[in-house]
């Protein structure tokens, strides 16, 4: 889709599949199951979709999906897809690693960075995008490596180190502009540091939810993975977004939904519906 003079091209980071009691949280499952009816093992279909934004200045990427890290038992855990799934959906679009120029974290967690490294012919962790800077929430990078207990399964060393070696990782504060036309917001709720990354040019906008609306069924506010870290911000971020999208007609990004890429949002009888126009997969 094209947002201005912003080209937004969906790429495959992988389909995986996750509990669904982990992706919806307090919600019971005989209610959410009608919506995303899950698997013989309570899991229910996920993708990680990545965007590539190119304006002819720069090619950058949002996001990564899970890469090559996972085990053999996690990956089939998990159904993720064999592979550099990510590096496919580049090359099906005819985008070199090289010619990547951002990388953009909403948040830190493996399915978000994990295709950011890839293994050298030696089995040494580098970056997939070598010419690349990598960007994410100054919250997010430090409660990345403060080294708290709590947080040591949220954020995984052998993903993340290869970015800080490199020296190649920028921080940004909210409401900060990355790049010609993208901009952070600073939500908290999913992790202290989460951030939508809004895109703005020729009067149109959309925002990359990340994991504040993973997918269309969380646009429900009080839908909400079990993963947050703080539940009550990111209703609060889900609330006060979804009031600015439906006024003025944002794109809504979303992460992991396998059947829609975008949509935009209105309110019916008090429901929130996805309106006609929707990108789907």
């Amino acid at each position: 889709m094209f947002l201005g003079d912003l080209q937004l091209d969906t790429i495959s980071g992988g389909s995986f599949a996750m509990d669904g009691g982990g992706v919806y949280g307090v919600v019971p499952r005989v209610i959410w199951a009608d919506k995303t009816p899950p698997d013989e093992q309570n899991r229910v279909s996920l993708t990680c979709n990545c965007v590539l934004v190119r304006n002819g200045d720069y090619t950058a990427l949002i996001e990564t999906g899970y890469g090559l890290h996972a085990s053999t038992r996690e990956r089939e855990m998990c159904r993720m897809e064999e592979g550099e799934p990510l590096l496919r959906s580049l090359a099906a679009v005819g985008v070199a690693p090289e010619s990547i120029d951002a990388v953009i974290f909403g948040h830190l967690h493996f399915d978000h960075v994990g295709g950011a490294t890839t293994f050298d012919d030696n089995g040494k962790p580098r970056l997939t995008f070598p010419n690349a800077t990598y960007i994410a929430s100054r919250p997010e990078w430090e409660d990345a490596f403060c080294g708290e207990k709590a947080l040591s399964a949220a954020y995984l060393p052998e993903l993340l180190e290869p970015i800080r070696e490199s020296g190649q990782f920028r921080t940004v504060e909210d409401g900060e502009e990355m790049l010609p036309g993208i901009f952070a917001q600073v939500t908290g709720g999913h992790t202290r540091g989460h951030m939508l990354v809004r895109l703005k040019s020729g009067g149109q906008e959309a925002a990359y939810c990340g994991d504040i609306f993973p997918t269309a069924v969380h646009l429900r506010p009080l839908w909400s993975l079990a993963y947050d870290t703080n539940m009550l911000d990111a209703r609060r971020a889900k609330f006060e977004f979804l009031e600015d999208a439906i006024r003025r007609q944002w794109w809504v990004l979303f992460a992991h939904d396998v059947n829609r890429a975008a949509a935009k949002v209105e309110r019916v009888d008090g429901k929130l519906e996805l309106v006609d126009e929707q990108v789907r997969l």
